[in-house]
């Protein structure tokens, strides 16, 4: 973004080289609640695999960037893939695993998805360093690549749409006092307040 930096919209220069990360995980944020909605209609598989062909696109588009406006809509399209693939991984190990081992899963999946996003931006900055920057969005379109021909070759067995008996009229209608009492339930507040710590 250093490269590519130009005045834009009357922003300040540290605003404008935040935009790109900015922009990933707003649309991050949309995309796995559009995630979720679609894995509990149609499985974990199409999120991810459909995540994964966005991802590598927006990568791609990364690498011919021309200037900082198609640079920062590259991130939100990685991002929107990203959020669809890391919402949908999550479905998977929820629906192949039960009560006896699914928080180990779940914490297996988390110490992969962190150790890969912390390793993965070390080894990008090195790579960087040695190659130059546009040649890494390259190595990591073939990366992105080989997760989905491995997903298509090897997980295509747990490809199953789900099958669902509730009935949505079972569904009680939610009230605003359910509202105030899930944002205040101190589970919640501890899951926010320690999902916060993280980033600081």
């Amino acid at each position: 973004m250093e490269i590519l930096y130009a005045p834009l919209l009357g922003l300040t220069k540290d605003t404008v080289m935040g935009l790109p990360i900015a922009i990933e995980f707003l649309f991050v944020g949309f995309s796995i609640l559009i995630s979720g909605i679609w894995l509990d209609r149609r499985g974990w598989h199409e999120p991810f695999v459909s995540g994964l062909f966005i991802a590598i696109s927006g990568v791609f588009y990364s690498w011919l960037a021309p200037n900082a406006v198609h640079f920062i809509i590259s991130r939100g399209i990685v991002g929107l893939g990203y959020g669809l693939s890391l919402m949908a991984s999550q479905g998977f190990v929820i629906t192949y695993s039960d009560w006896k081992n699914k928080a180990q899963a779940l914490a297996q999946l988390f110490a992969g998805i962190y150790a890969g996003s912390i390793c993965g931006a070390a080894t990008g900055g090195m790579l960087a360093d040695w190659m130059g920057y546009r040649p890494v969005f390259l190595f990591g379109v073939f990366i992105l690549a080989l997760v989905i021909i491995y997903t298509i070759i090897f997980m295509r067995h747990g490809m199953i749409k789900p099958v669902n008996h509730m009935s949505y009229k079972t569904i009680p209608s939610k009230k605003g006092s359910h509202v105030f009492n899930f944002f205040f339930n101190r589970t919640i507040l501890g899951l926010i307040f320690f999902s916060s710590l993280r980033h600081l």
